[in-house]
């Protein structure tokens, strides 16, 4: 197991605000201040200018983990069992959110902040990972983080009050040929006009 404290990696992207840790977190050497602080780049940039707004949640109970990226009136929900490593989830999110989430809100992030830390993530553990090409090589160690951490896919919506959740094929979502698609389709929406 690889274990680097995330706040080193990621540090010079510090941003306020950007992520909330909720209860049952313990304090100091959080892994996910650094998923949130990476995302703050976006984060601020789509604030809804409320200071306790953040559009990534990650929680841990007795029941499990939950992290949320809820940027708009829909979520990306990532779960696990309250026993996963809180660092290889930590570089799962951050991972998943870079490569298969799809959201647009993530340009900044993509196109500047996380594409070094993300390429430092998939070195870190690319063990068992013979893929070629970064799309290869990220699907196979999202593939090989969900196991390790027991993780499942929702998506999340909230539309006229009600608020629903569907589960997400995690093996279709985390497919090279689907992490190749979210992206040429990200990279199509961010041409300059």
């Amino acid at each position: 197991m690889h274990v680097r404290p995330l706040h080193l990696l990621f540090g010079s992207l510090a941003a306020v605000g950007s992520m909330q840790v909720v209860a049952g977190e313990s304090g100091g050497g959080d892994p996910f201040q650094a998923v949130m602080s990476a995302l703050g780049i976006t984060a601020s940039r789509y604030s809804t200018g409320d200071p306790h707004f953040s559009p990534l949640v990650a929680r841990r109970t007795d029941a499990g983990w939950r992290v949320s990226y809820c940027p708009d009136n829909t979520c990306e929900i990532i779960k696990a069992p309250s026993a996963a490593n809180a660092q290889d989830l930590a570089d799962f999110t951050f991972l998943y959110l870079y490569y298969a989430s799809g959201y647009v809100y993530l340009e900044d992030f993509c196109l500047k902040g996380g594409k070094l830390n993300a390429a430092m993530i998939l070195e870190s553990h690319k063990d068992h990972c013979s893929a070629t090409g970064e799309f290869g090589k990220a699907s196979c160690v999202l593939g090989k983080l969900a196991r390790r951490t027991g993780v499942s896919l929702s998506f999340g919506r909230k539309d006229l009050g009600q608020y629903g959740e569907q589960a997400e094929d995690i093996q279709e979502a985390l497919a090279e040929r689907s992490i190749s698609s979210v992206k040429k389709w990200q990279m199509d929406q961010w041409k300059p006009d």
